[in-house]
């Protein structure tokens, strides 16, 4: 139950950035803004930059990573919890695929000084399964697009915490407010801004990113 919520989160986080920045922008903008669209995929590319993860990941570490994880959010253990950059990438390579949506694929995280920042590409077919919508995006980037951001974490009060979307491409920054709170109410997720409420144990006071480490520190 209690890793649950970390998948949640995650899948939450993910979910929304990635479908934000390729479903709903061929929604929402569609025909009006596609002359310009096209004019500015062809001058710039619709490609983000591709985050590569360190080798030597395993099955393993992602094991112990859902460990360490389950170990802070019952409250045992050391204060503060330090999830390394070869724990958070391994677990995203070989745990995290089973809460993302169909079509969402080559997910890639790095851990930098304090935020996160992320790559993967989307397959419009196959989302196109779940979300009806991906019809669009794929009228709008072509059969697949390549997908990049960076966010930040941090928790407001017990159980809430929150992910602070930095950027992500191919949305143009003015545009992400506005994407992520129409995505946000169609998959119900609280949006304010280019924040999105995210759910963590009430056990932690807060959870960020620092050092190249995803830093947990327990209540007293």
């Amino acid at each position: 139950m209690i890793f649950k919520m970390a998948g949640k989160l995650l899948r939450g986080i993910f979910t929304l950035v990635f479908i934000a920045a390729v479903v709903l922008a061929g929604w929402y903008y569609r025909a009006e803004l596609r002359g310009a669209m096209g004019w500015i995929s062809q001058k710039f590319g619709w490609a983000g930059e591709e985050v590569v993860m360190e080798g030597g990941l395993s099955e393993t570490l992602a094991a112990e990573t859902e460990r360490v994880w389950r170990s802070a959010a019952a409250g045992s253990g050391p204060d503060t919890v330090r999830l390394t950059s070869e724990q958070v990438q391994s677990w995203v390579r070989f745990s995290l695929p089973a809460f993302l949506p169909p079509g969402v694929e080559n997910v890639a995280v790095a851990l930098g000084d304090s935020t996160l920042t992320f790559s993967g590409r989307i397959d419009f077919a196959a989302l196109e399964q779940a979300y009806p919508q991906a019809a669009e995006g794929r009228r709008m980037f072509g059969d697949s697009v390549n997908v990049s951001g960076e966010l930040s974490h941090t928790v407001d009060a017990p159980g809430a915490g929150r992910a602070n979307v930095l950027r992500v491409s191919p949305i143009p920054g003015l545009m992400l407010p506005l994407a992520l709170r129409e995505l946000g109410a169609g998959i119900g997720l609280e949006v304010a801004g280019t924040s999105v409420a995210t759910q963590v144990p009430e056990t932690f006071q807060n959870l960020t990113i620092q050092d190249s480490a995803v830093v947990i520190r327990r209540r007293p």
